[in-house]
């Protein structure tokens, strides 16, 4: 059986594509580019670890916390880095003004010098549980060939839901800089374009994933609608693009 080419409209492109269920309240605005061939779908497996899995080799993992830095403050996973680089590009383009797209390349390197990934860091990333943020991060290192990458399952709730230690702001985790810039030697074809997503609404064999929260898909949280409609109760035709599906998640 053949199995529908997954496209999403945020920035968890690959792996909330692949899992359907980390729908969140961190919602993002697709990155576009020019690209007129399907975006690489991949087992969800190799973006995803366990809880387990980072505890027995969390000494050779680079963990990032994506969070707020409250939340990073009241309690993380020890020796985890807070990621205080924004996901969103601050370049303007075509296809998207400057904080809705993607991060550029430039932008994705000082990124990784900042939070001292190298090409050969293994990086585990987390949130909680119910955001998209943790989505966006990944598939920027995935964007710019940086494999060695996952999300953890079930992010900080659940790492602390089974008794593992936590550290504060105390004990805070500074990160070690680049000496070397990172070097970007292959680049994944894992976005497309509008103009690609326009032309395959109701095509067989293609599944236009929306991972914003309910309230957006709606057309309820205006937080994503680029037109500035203030009508809460819009039609659904500023709400989402048509015939897009979606998964139940948090109403945040």
């Amino acid at each position: 059986m053949k199995v529908p080419r997954l496209l999403t409209t945020a920035g968890l492109a690959l792996a909330l594509a692949i899992s359907g269920v980390l729908a969140g309240c961190g919602s993002s605005t697709s990155s576009t580019s020019t690209s007129s061939t399907p975006a690489t779908v991949a087992k969800a497996v190799e973006n995803f670890t366990t809880t387990d899995a980072l505890a027995t080799d969390q000494q050779n993992v680079l963990v990032v916390d994506v969070r707020a830095f409250s939340a990073y403050s009241t309690g993380h996973i020890p020796g985890a880095i807070r990621n205080t680089v924004s996901l969103y590009s601050t370049t303007a383009s075509a296809t998207g003004s400057a904080g809705t797209l993607g991060l550029t390349q430039a932008e994705f390197v000082a990124l990784a010098d900042k939070l001292g990934i190298t090409p050969s860091t293994k990086v585990v990333a987390y949130d909680t549980d119910n955001s998209s943020s943790v989505g966006r991060f990944v598939w920027t290192l995935l964007r710019y060939g940086h494999k060695n990458v996952a999300i953890l399952d079930g992010g900080y709730q659940k790492w602390i839901a089974e008794g593992r230690a936590k550290a504060t702001k105390a004990n805070s985790t500074t990160p070690t800089a680049n000496t070397i810039s990172y070097t970007v030697t292959s680049t994944a074809d894992i976005d497309v374009s509008a103009s690609y997503v326009l032309s395959h609404i109701n095509v067989p064999g293609t599944v236009i994933w929306d991972a914003r929260t309910p309230l957006e898909y709606i057309g309820y949280d205006l937080r994503t609608n680029p037109r500035g409609d203030t009508s809460p109760m819009r039609s659904t035709s500023t709400g989402r693009i048509s015939s897009i599906r979606t998964a139940p998640g948090p109403m945040c």
